[in-house]
């Protein structure tokens, strides 16, 4: 399979995904794993490594019954009318991988047709608590406009209060000395809006390290979302200046000790209904590029005496 041509159907189907939010995210989500995920031994990374996932150079091959539950998905995805809507036999085989490996979800031929394709892994308890404070910052930089935000939203549980800065040098697709814009904050926003950060803590898959995936240029986005709960639990997402997802991505975050990637759009669409309230633009850029991709289980789980960046 080409490297290059999943990467890129993974940029688009995410891009697709995230910015209208639509009907279906509405509904209860039917999570079929607790969090949090266990993570996979060595002997279950070494064997997701080891899957041949073309389907032209595997027919002949031997392989485990993980790998031929991989192959039979990504087969059947391959299949599909609607490019965003797994069947409910995909479905009932990615969660008999998760199941049995979930190391496999992190190779690129299976993030391609099921990164953000169903739900997954529910968040994690502490996600029950009310959002007492959200910080967020965002930079970006491309062919064009730079972005520069910084926000804080305390009392984000009652009647939000926003301050901080959202700085924009440059327009895109102006000449270079038209005025640039600048964003007016909103003193306040929704709660339900700063609340809606929890629920968007879905589909975390444990990792090794994180890692920062970064294939195309003229397109530098990063990100960083610290929430803080009526609890006292504090965690911090961050990108990792990763622009292999939509706006940035994919996110990550440490929780007890142990690193996660989230197999989902769900921060994106947090932040997307965020800055449609505060009337915040993403950054653009008038052109871009993008090589080839490292698989992803191999960032996540480096092999002895690799860096990770």
């Amino acid at each position: 399979m080409n490297r290059r041509f999943v990467f890129v159907s993974l940029m688009l189907l995410t891009f697709c995904v995230i910015l209208p939010v639509s009907a279906q995210e509405e509904a209860e989500p039917d999570y079929p794993f607790a969090f949090p995920l266990p993570a996979p031994t060595e002997t279950q990374v070494e064997e997701a490594r080891a899957c041949d996932l073309d389907s032209e150079s595997s027919d002949d091959k031997e392989q485990s019954e993980i790998c031929d539950l991989a192959l039979e998905a990504i087969g059947l995805a391959s299949t599909r009318e609607d490019q965003n809507t797994p069947s409910d036999k995909e479905r009932e085989l990615l969660v008999e991988i998760v199941g049995k490996n979930p190391a496999v979800l992190l190779r690129l031929a299976v993030i391609s047709p099921f990164f953000n394709a169903f739900e997954i892994v529910a968040p994690p308890d502490f996600s029950d608590n009310p959002i007492t404070e959200l910080e967020l910052t965002y930079t970006f930089s491309g062919l064009g406009s730079t972005n520069d935000y910084a926000i804080t939203i305390t009392d984000a549980d009652t009647k939000p209060v926003v301050t901080g800065h959202a700085d924009v040098n440059g327009s895109f697709g102006e000449p270079e000395d038209t005025p640039t814009p600048q964003p007016s904050l909103a003193e306040t926003v929704d709660a339900d809006l700063i609340q809606a950060f929890a629920l968007a803590l879905d589909d975390l898959i444990p990792i090794q390290s994180q890692f920062s995936s970064a294939p195309c240029w003229d397109y530098y986005p990063d990100w960083t979302v610290k929430l803080t709960f009526a609890d006292d639990t504090v965690i911090t997402l961050v990108t990792n200046s990763s622009n292999v997802v939509g706006v940035g991505g994919p996110w990550q975050t440490e929780i007890d000790d142990t690193d996660y990637m989230q197999y989902s759009a769900s921060i994106q669409v947090a932040i997307s209904g965020l800055f449609d309230a505060l009337d915040l633009k993403f950054g653009e850029t008038a052109a871009m590029g993008c090589g080839g991709i490292t698989d992803p289980l191999e960032d996540a789980y480096p092999l002895s005496g690799t860096e990770t960046p």
